[in-house]
């Protein structure tokens, strides 16, 4: 029988990255033969709004977005990504507060995953324990890929941290401040691993047939734009980097999934595909020509098809991409936002990086199958 075990993520965002990575989690968790189970736990709920979680930048601004929206938009994206969901990722019952995570029973599992995305992120999940575990004492924890996606913990929430993650059996981070944070921070006596997010953890070629991606090639070449603003504001570099590439790759078409209010649309004359499907989104990644992005997902995914790429970056502490993209001796495709007429490398060896990548991914998988070996034999 495979041994049961259950995984704490963030999957009920309207992004397509957070979905995604829940489903490669799990994906890969089968592959070592486990019977993975999501916990669908709400986020946000009630704890997240009495502690200021509509106060933080995200919300706001991704609020904001949404009221812009036509009606039509929001359902045909909830609508694809619900229907994911709901179809590709195995759910337990509903959640909707940590208490009643804590009055059910998790004896069955073998061992409890948290990871990836943000979800030890102290800006958007206002130090909430349930995504550091803290609802059961007696199944053994371990993480994968977690991210913090800052610099620094808030003096007020540290304690709170070091409590509930010294109580892991082994971490691993998504990016390196993330390993600083849990040694130099939080002081704990485990010594933290940087592994592949876990939509690295499965090749490109395992997504296309995992997802059944066409593999028929675009009718005209195209510059793909993947730009999120949440987290830091990437205009209007990214306009102005679209210009430069477009000469550069002489491309008549930019898609973007973006909405149709985006610079990039009115500005730009970008195609808006704002609401494709997954299967859709990661069909016009993997034949652009170039990928210009500032997400860290439109990164990974544009670094895991091999494709030439600019990932803007921030200046605010959140290191995942760079760390990302040193991983793969690619870090030259990388540009700060705010740099003045920067020079834009999106070219790579891409024999290189994807063998790279795959040695990275054989070591990440190995660490992940030992760790849960070990608490769960």
């Amino acid at each position: 029988m495979r041994p049961k075990v259950a995984l704490m993520t963030i999957f009920q965002v309207p992004n397509y990255g957070s979905v995604l990575q829940t489903f490669a989690t799990q994906a890969l968790l089968s592959k070592l033969g486990y019977d993975c189970t999501i916990i669908n736990y709400r986020y946000p709920n009630e704890w997240h709004y009495n502690n200021g979680f509509i106060k933080s930048p995200f919300w706001r601004n991704l609020i904001k977005k949404i009221a812009n929206l036509t009606g039509i938009y929001r359902q045909v994206l909830e609508n694809k990504l619900g229907v994911f969901r709901r179809t590709r990722l195995n759910l337990s019952k509903s959640y909707h507060n940590l208490d009643s995570l804590r009055q059910a029973d998790w004896e069955k599992y073998s061992a409890i995953i948290s990871g990836s995305d943000q979800l030890w992120n102290p800006i958007y999940l206002k130090g909430d324990s349930a995504f550091m575990l803290s609802f059961t004492d007696t199944v053994p924890k371990i993480s994968i890929a977690s991210s913090f996606a800052v610099k620094d913990i808030p003096p007020h929430l540290i304690e709170k941290y070091k409590r509930y993650l010294s109580r892991f059996s082994a971490i691993s981070v998504r990016e390196q401040n993330g390993a600083d944070i849990i040694t130099k921070t939080l002081s704990l006596q485990t010594t933290p691993k940087v592994i592949l997010d876990p939509t690295l953890l499965l090749s490109g070629e395992e997504w296309i047939n995992a997802l059944n991606i066409s593999q028929k090639p675009p009718k005209d070449r195209y510059i793909l734009m993947y730009i999120l603003s949440y987290a830091f504001n990437p205009y209007p570099d990214a306009i102005e980097i679209a210009t430069r590439l477009k000469d550069r790759y002489n491309c008549s078409r930019i898609i973007t999934f973006s909405n149709s209010n985006s610079p990039e649309v009115t500005e730009l004359g970008a195609e808006s595909q704002y609401g494709c499907s997954i299967e859709e989104f990661l069909y016009y990644i993997r034949h652009a020509e170039v990928v210009l992005t500032s997400s860290f997902h439109g990164t990974a995914y544009a670094a895991n098809f091999g494709r030439p790429l600019i990932s803007l970056t921030p200046s605010n502490g959140d290191d995942r991409q760079i760390t990302l993209l040193k991983s793969l001796a690619i870090e030259k495709c990388s540009v700060t936002v705010g740099s003045k007429n920067p020079p834009l490398n999106p070219e790579y060896d891409i024999i290189r990086e994807q063998t790279q990548l795959g040695e990275i991914r054989r070591k990440d998988i190995r660490w992940i199958e030992d760790n849960l070996q070990s608490i769960t034999s």
